[in-house]
């Protein structure tokens, strides 16, 4: 990442009004997450005023590559799916995407060109492009809920799906490839 280990640092971890501790990990989310519950130690207000300054822009070094140890499951399996494996399946994509975007977690795109290559394999196969493109609507979900795409909008975001046979390990891959106007997001209390 092309922006300085200040930035870099900054972006993973902020300071509590209540109580003083440093919250790691600290979008705007998690610090609300950390002010309401009793892993604060301060008295609690009531009333949280904190918001987000978007202040500085950001160079990328790109492309960013995010590669997942799962597959993108076709739409037809995910909608006919028990709402139990849907839910299931729905938050493994959380942890995943939770554990490679979290150094990233303020960081936000209006526009972003992005590319998902499912690798299969083994019982996995080939989908047809429509399954596709719906089987990784929730990982593109996932990426506006953690904040880091406005919308799926043809006037933010941008993706590229292709398929690629793989005698080994099956996974998906996830490209970032280009971006207009990458800001760090910065927390005032």
């Amino acid at each position: 990442m092309g922006a300085s280990d200040d930035a870099h640092e900054q972006a993973l971890s902020t300071v509590c009004p209540n109580c003083g501790r440093t919250v790691y990990g600290a979008s705007l989310r998690d610090l609300v997450r950390h002010m309401k519950t009793h892993t604060c130690s301060g008295a609690p207000t009531g009333r949280y005023t904190v918001r987000t300054s978007e202040s500085r822009f950001v160079q990328l070094d790109l492309p960013l590559i995010f590669v997942f140890n799962r597959t993108v499951l076709s739409q037809n399996m995910t909608t006919y799916n028990h709402w139990r494996a849907y839910h299931k399946d729905k938050k493994d994509w959380q942890r995943h995407v939770h554990s490679s975007f979290n150094p990233y977690s303020n960081l936000k795109l209006e526009w972003s060109s992005w590319s998902l290559v499912r690798q299969y394999g083994g019982r996995n196969k080939r989908l047809d492009y429509a399954n596709l493109v719906g089987g990784a609507k929730p990982l593109v979900d996932l990426l506006i809920h953690y904040g880091i795409i406005k919308d799926d909008r043809d006037s933010c975001f941008s993706c590229t799906y292709d398929q690629q046979p793989v005698d080994g390990q099956t996974s998906t891959v996830l490209s970032l490839l280009e971006v207009r106007d990458a800001r760090y997001s910065t927390i005032i209390v």
